[in-house]
């Protein structure tokens, strides 16, 4: 598989060749090269930008050899772990907001709603604000945008002035500006460190990740038994504002775009038409892609009874169901440890197709679990089995896109995943009504083994 860049930020002699085809096709009009033209998809197979020339990320003279010397990706890993912490407690704090509104189920899982639809609509439009502009300064307006949005939301709360919809939109905004920053910071990682460190670096923020969502219900749970949830809001903003003060300190290198990219002016459209088009037409983007999508829906469509198996056939106390779902977030921990390592095992498509493979024994021992320490073996499984995928789907993304494209691809992915998730969950939940619950346990490990044949088939395991 070619490099989309080198390192020392030459070309590779394909590329050019690729460029010529490719820009040629955008004589007629139409940017980049359209599908049926058989040698711009074999430039797209080998991980060739359909636009342009770029390099993979800014390449600094000099950087840490070691990611904990790094002090660039420590400041932005510092202020992601203090937002991340303390935003739990606006997540524990807002059903509990809208319960005292409206007493409505209907208004909490529309919430739930709102929270997701950012992602599904402003997905590719984020992509192209990052790839666009500056950074880091879109990660301190998206932080800034945050902190006023909890603010005001304080503000209506303690006079009285809130109200279920002024609700909906401030959450929507939050949910916003919160996905603009996360593109953006992903954006960033591969020019704050060495290709080498993308790994670790990856499995890192999973691990931190990880911790914070375990952790965070339960420390957030402990503050708002000792305070109202309004007061809870400030703690976040609080953590919101250590975020914007390590992310100020940040020293981010600019990104290189080729020549013929700064010099043309393109339209919004064009830009997501650009980001679809490196998605579609690099091999390896689209094969995770698609084993993202299939992956996420598959786990969504089995999940969607975990807890509804736990209660009602293994009869497990509410009280002890926390500890079982544990089990899920420590396969995850464990799995960032075996990352890096594995990259000795062989080439990232086996492991990926290893990966499913393992889904599929962790849905298996699912099937037959007829004890909660079973279940949980099985949730530990699924969990290490997904981080570790997530880790070197992540790896494999920044690697493979130009960087000044990255944001456009992680949206565009981003937006597909958020699509699959729920049609996964209400076909779980429609299946449930008219089958035994673990035999939805076993139909999603028959689905992960045809997945894993499919990837094989169609040569996933050949990604270096």
């Amino acid at each position: 598989m070619d490099s989309p860049a080198r390192q020392d930020g030459r070309a590779h002699p394909d590329r050019l060749v690729c460029g010529e085809l490719l820009r040629a096709g955008d004589a007629g009009g139409t940017p980049g090269p359209r599908r049926g033209d058989r040698r711009a998809l074999r430039c797209g197979e080998r991980g060739v930008s359909p636009v342009s020339t770029p390099l993979a990320g800014a390449t600094p003279a000099e950087r840490p050899k070691s990611l904990w010397q790094n002090r660039q990706f420590l400041y932005l890993w510092v202020g992601t772990l203090f937002s991340g912490l303390t935003f739990h407690i606006y997540t524990l704090g807002l059903p509990l907001m809208i319960y005292d509104l409206s007493h409505s189920t209907l208004a909490m899982s529309s919430m739930a709603v709102m929270n997701m639809l950012p992602y599904v609509l402003f997905g590719m439009l984020a992509g192209v604000i990052v790839d666009r502009l500056d950074r880091k300064r879109v990660m301190l307006v998206a932080v800034a945008m945050q902190i006023a949005i909890l603010l005001l939301l304080f503000t209506l709360l303690t006079t009285g002035a809130a109200h279920v919809w002024v609700l909906y939109m401030l959450g929507f905004c939050l949910t916003t500006f919160g996905y603009l920053f996360s593109n953006a910071s992903t954006s960033i990682v591969p020019l704050l460190i060495d290709r080498e460190q993308y790994v670790s670096a990856n499995a890192t923020i999973n691990f931190w990740g990880t911790v914070i969502s375990s952790l965070g219900p339960a420390i957030a749970g402990s503050m708002l038994v000792v305070m109202n949830y309004r007061y809870g809001i400030l703690i976040t903003v609080g953590g919101f504002l250590l975020l914007f003060f390590f992310t100020s300190l940040m020293k981010v290198p600019v990104a290189e775009k080729p020549k013929e990219v700064t010099e043309r002016k393109t339209t919004i459209r064009e830009e997501m038409k650009e980001g679809w088009q490196q998605l579609l037409l690099t091999r390896e983007l689209f094969m995770i892609t698609i084993l993202i999508l299939a992956v996420n829906f598959v786990t969504s469509f089995a999940g969607a009874v975990i807890v509804f198996y736990a209660l009602d056939k293994l009869h497990l106390a509410s009280s002890s169901l926390g500890l079982v779902l544990s089990a899920s977030a420590l396969g995850s921990l464990c799995s960032t440890f075996v990352a890096k390592p594995s990259l000795k095992w062989g080439r990232r498509g086996k492991l990926l197709v290893g990966a499913v493979l393992t889904s599929a024994l962790g849905q298996s021992v699912l099937f037959f679990s007829s004890h909660w320490l079973v279940l949980a073996a099985g949730l530990f499984i699924l969990g290490a089995a997904s981080t570790f995928s997530n880790i070197h789907i992540h790896t494999i993304r920044q690697e493979v896109t130009p960087n000044h494209m990255l944001g456009r691809v992680a949206g565009t992915t981003s937006m597909l995943a958020r699509v699959a998730a729920p049609i996964g969950l209400f076909l779980g939940g429609l299946c449930g009504e008219y089958i035994p619950v673990h035999f939805i346990f076993l139909t999603a490990s028959m689905m992960f083994l045809s997945l894993a044949l499919l990837s094989m088939k169609n040569k996933l395991q050949e990604i270096t």
